[in-house]
């Protein structure tokens, strides 16, 4: 019975198996935040403030690398993947100064999302049972994300040079 609630809620048991451990990552991102902002509220100093600062930043460009990756891996829309990159770039768009760490958090999270749209590139090129609504979004949509990744990487590993520490 619970087969069949995941595959009507889901598509296929492959997506579910795709969505649920992403799910559980942006869960755990929460509790992350939670605790921390918790400890930074209950401390009051400026270590704290930094640490919560560092955790939102981790935890929001992990969140957004895994439901890129996953909506790629699904076969969901490219447009998915693409906008999570761009909007978590466009973050330091207005901010007067970006610590380094920022920069480099998301110029390493571009680049793991870069080498899983590689990765699928390759093997919709190179498996012929893969259905085709996925073969498509992985070559295509994979090699534009792989692509604005590569930019968005590139980009922000030579603004993480100059940037300040904190």
């Amino acid at each position: 019975m619970s087969l069949v609630v995941v595959e009507i809620v889901f598509g296929d048991r492959f997506t579910a198996t795709i969505w649920i451990p992403t799910a559980a990552v942006v869960a755990g991102a929460a509790v992350v935040l939670f605790v921390t902002g918790r400890t930074a509220h209950d401390e009051q100093t400026l270590e704290a403030a930094w640490r919560a600062h560092v955790a939102r930043i981790t935890t929001g460009v992990t969140v957004a690398v895994a439901v890129a990756s996953a909506s790629l891996v699904v076969g969901a829309s490219v447009g998915v993947a693409v906008g999570v990159l761009g909007a978590t770039a466009q973050v330091f768009r207005f901010a007067r100064s970006v610590p380094r760490i920022d920069r480099l958090t998301l110029a390493w999270g571009s680049v793991v999302t870069g080498s899983v749209a590689i990765v699928l590139v390759l093997l919709g090129v190179a498996l012929p049972d893969v259905p085709q609504h996925r073969v498509s979004v992985w070559v295509g949509g994979g090699g534009a994300v792989a692509l604005v990744s590569v930019v968005v990487a590139v980009v922000q590993f030579r603004r993480a040079a100059s940037a300040p520490r904190r």
